[in-house]
């Protein structure tokens, strides 16, 4: 089974609100030791002593930093703004942070510190454009303000659809978890693009464009859509990278450079296979590039403005960026420094850090999760994810084929069929799978298109503080039933949604067989 991506906090691509404010004149750097600190941009110098274990960018004047697991924030000036106690912390977006006491749930403080509202439990996806995902443990999702007031309720659509990520143009990217594809929804949740993509990236407001990828013959391909799924470039890059600006660096033949596309003139400003360009920059005219030995800065149409010379380089962002001269005796170390537009050192002569880390103004969505653990309320959402609609008879089909083809199933020779159909994930600590179990071919091995699953198997896998909690989980599940549960290695007859099915627990797997 697949494990799902531990929900403390995910940095993922888009564009800023202008209320969501950045911070580019603070570097966080490891300075001196292994501990981060903040250098100013203008001087290079330190300006925050290096005394935490992580750091982040300021935003509203604000930066996470963290000791010993616990987090907190500091002002500019490095006085402790907020106290270090939580376990999870966003940056802050418009005057408002989400955290995550140890007790949970995810609550809303100001500048502050002080509490000024609650998210509830569940998990939070907070955007740029002022919105907050909230998915519960249930599935459930709902579209709401920075300050918990709910816009949109039902974005899942019965379970189906998980949100992952909010566009410009009011635009949501969704998956479909039975055949694991994605498109758009508005933020009322009527769908606008059909999931048909494996993946769509969040991009900029400059174009209203995303990024979606498909897989074909020759791999996953990407082209450029619109809010309506119009591909004003068609799905056959390799890769295709946001620069900002209504700029795209397209990869048309694997490994051989990249292409720069503006796409709001709708032409190739850049075409040659020389360069690789993958990072955004906040001028168009200072664009990372590599040309397979070191890197520098080109223009938009490819020509050196910073010859290249460092073994990394940043975009610019407030006229300064992080570039690495060398590697350091020790890995993952540089001999860093800020540089301004003109390629001189920040202050006028190189200062070293050990590391600088690189500010990208499109790092703004954060996901959040409330991960106090409840045995009853996982047990409550898993029961809650197997229902009658769900557990049904599925037949062979385009979907199941294709899903077949995707997980590598050898359909033509097997009798049966263990077919991946849908995948949930409970919070921080179940993932969920449907699966058919079936026999689709006849005695020659040759697949029956209108055959039938025999079964369906929900399977349950318990992740976090398995050991700690897998017993605690099943004796609820078990409670949910009707059934007392010693918690151990266990096979029982029950009843759910009205279908009788084989219960079986064995370590950390849950498994709910039903016989149709």
């Amino acid at each position: 089974m697949r494990k799902p991506i531990l929900a403390t906090l995910v940095a993922m691509t888009s564009l800023l609100a202008a209320a969501h404010v950045l911070d580019t004149s603070l570097y966080p750097a490891r300075i001196e030791g292994d501990r981060w600190g903040y250098i100013a941009a203008e001087s290079g110098f330190k300006a925050i002593n290096d005394i935490y274990d992580e750091a982040r960018p300021f935003y509203d004047g604000r930066a996470a930093v963290s000791v010993l697991g616990s987090w907190g924030f500091i002002d500019r000036n490095g006085s402790l703004a907020v106290p270090l106690r939580y376990k999870q912390v966003t940056n802050f977006y418009d005057g408002r942070a989400f955290v995550v006491a140890p007790d949970g749930p995810v609550e809303i403080i100001d500048t502050t510190g002080t509490r000024v509202g609650s998210l509830g439990s569940g998990t939070m996806l907070v955007t740029p454009q002022g919105h907050v995902i909230r998915t519960a443990l249930n599935g459930a999702t709902s579209l709401l303000t920075y300050d918990g007031t709910m816009i949109t309720d039902g974005l899942d659509h019965n379970g189906r659809y998980l949100i992952t990520g909010e566009l410009d143009g009011g635009r949501l990217s969704f998956k479909d978890r039975y055949t694991q594809l994605t498109g758009l929804m508005d933020l009322t949740g009527t769908i606008t693009v059909p999931a048909r993509y494996d993946v769509i990236l969040l991009c900029d407001h400059a174009t209203d464009l995303a990024v979606a990828q498909m897989s074909t013959p020759e791999g996953l391909m990407a082209g450029l859509v619109d809010a309506q799924g119009h591909e004003l470039l068609p799905i056959e890059f390799f890769d295709i990278d946001d620069l900002g600006h209504g700029l795209f660096g397209c990869e048309r033949e694997n490994g051989k450079g990249t292409h720069i596309y503006d796409a709001r003139a709708h032409r190739w400003l850049y075409r040659d296979n020389n360069l690789k360009i993958i990072n955004p920059s906040d001028s168009p005219s200072l664009l990372p590039a590599y040309d397979g030995t070191a890197w520098g800065y080109v223009d938009s149409e490819g020509r050196w403005m910073i010859e290249p010379s460092y073994v990394m380089a940043s975009g610019f962002n407030g006229g300064t960026a992080a570039v690495a001269l060398d590697e350091a005796d020790t890995p993952g170390d540089y001999h860093s420094i800020l540089i301004t537009e003109e390629g001189l050192a920040a202050g006028g002569r190189p200062r070293f850090c050990r590391y600088i880390q690189p500010i990208d103004e499109r790092s703004a969505i954060t996901e959040i999760t409330d991960d106090a653990f409840s045995a009853e309320g996982v047990a409550d959402a898993i029961l809650s994810h197997i229902t009658p609609e769900r557990v049904v008879v599925i037949p062979w089909d385009a979907t199941v084929e294709m899903i077949a083809k995707r997980d590598n199933i050898n359909y033509d020779t097997f009798a049966t069929k263990y077919v991946f159909v849908m995948g949930l994930s409970v919070g921080n600590y179940v993932n969920i799978d449907l699966i058919v179990d079936g026999r689709f071919t006849d005695g020659a091995g040759r697949v029956v298109r209108d055959a039938r699953c025999s079964s369906i198997t929900v399977v349950a896998q318990l992740y976090d503080h398995a050991e700690e909690n897998h017993a605690a989980l099943a004796r609820a599940l078990l409670s949910r039933l009707g059934i007392d549960s010693d918690g151990g290695s266990e096979r029982r007859e029950v009843t759910i949604a009205g279908r009788r099915c084989v219960y079986e627990k064995v370590g950390t797997d849950l498994t709910f067989t039903f016989e149709l």
